[in-house]
C-alpha cells in the first residue's frame, strides 16, 4: 500500500501536468492523455459584429423639377456663349437641392424643330423632355446637386452630348452654353477661377 506521502507527490504530479496542458501558443487548449499523444479540443465561440443581409442604402439620385425663369437667372452672370442669350425660354428645369447653383443652356441656332433633352445619372434616367423648339429659343438647366451627369440633346437631326463630372462642382461657379446650329453643334465652360482649397491659419 502506497505511503501517504507517495500519494500526495503523485496528486502533485498531475496537477502540474494538467495545468501545463492548458497552455498553448496557437490559442487552442492542448490535455496530455495517459497514453502520452495529445488531442485538441476546438476553440470556444468567438464574438464578432453581427451581420445583416440588408445592402447599404444609396443616397438617392437627384430631382429634377421645372423651373420659372427670371431675366437674372443666369448663373452669377456667366454665359459661356453670349451670343446665344437672346431668344425665348421654352423651358427651365432645376436638378436637386443642394448647395450649387450652376447653370446648363441649350441654344437652338437654326429654324424652329422638335428638340429632346435627356438628363441621366449613371443608369438613371432623370429627365426626358421633348420640346418644340423655336429659332433662337433655349433651354436651361440649373444643378444644385453635385453628381456625374450625362446630358443628351437632340435637335432635329443634330444630336449632341455634354458630360459634367460630380468634381466640377465646388467653390467656382459655371455655365455650359451648348449651341445646336443647323448642322453642327458645339458646348463651351465658362468658370470662375478661384482657388478653392485655400487654408487661412492664424498666428498668435
Amino acid at each position: 500500500m502506497p505511503s501517504r506521502r507517495h500519494v500526495l507527490r503523485r496528486s502533485v504530479t498531475l496537477l502540474v501536468a494538467s495545468v501545463a496542458g492548458c497552455l498553448s501558443t496557437d490559442g487552442q487548449s492542448s490535455e496530455s492523455t495517459e497514453g502520452g499523444t495529445s488531442a485538441s479540443e476546438t476553440p470556444g465561440p468567438t464574438t464578432s459584429a453581427p451581420t445583416t443581409d440588408a445592402s447599404p442604402t444609396l443616397d438617392a439620385p437627384p430631382t429634377v423639377r421645372e423651373r420659372p425663369y427670371l431675366s437674372d437667372n443666369t448663373t452669377h452672370g456667366l454665359s459661356a456663349l453670349p451670343e446665344t442669350d437672346a431668344g425665348p425660354l421654352v423651358e427651365g428645369y432645376a436638378v436637386g437641392d443642394g448647395e450649387y447653383d450652376n447653370s446648363l443652356r441649350v441654344w437652338n441656332g437654326a429654324a424652329a424643330r422638335d428638340g429632346r433633352l435627356v438628363l441621366g445619372v449613371g443608369d438613371t434616367e432623370l429627365l426626358a423632355a421633348s420640346h418644340e423648339v423655336p429659332e433662337g429659343g433655349f433651354l436651361t438647366v440649373q444643378f444644385h446637386s453635385a453628381a456625374d451627369y450625362t446630358v443628351e440633346i437632340r435637335l432635329g437631326d443634330v444630336e449632341h452630348t455634354v458630360s459634367i463630372p460630380s468634381d466640377q462642382f465646388d467653390c467656382n461657379h459655371w455655365s455650359v452654353g451648348v449651341a445646336m446650329r443647323e448642322t453642327t453643334a458645339e458646348h463651351r465652360t465658362f468658370s470662375t477661377a478661384l482657388a478653392c482649397d485655400v487654408t487661412v491659419s492664424e498666428t498668435r
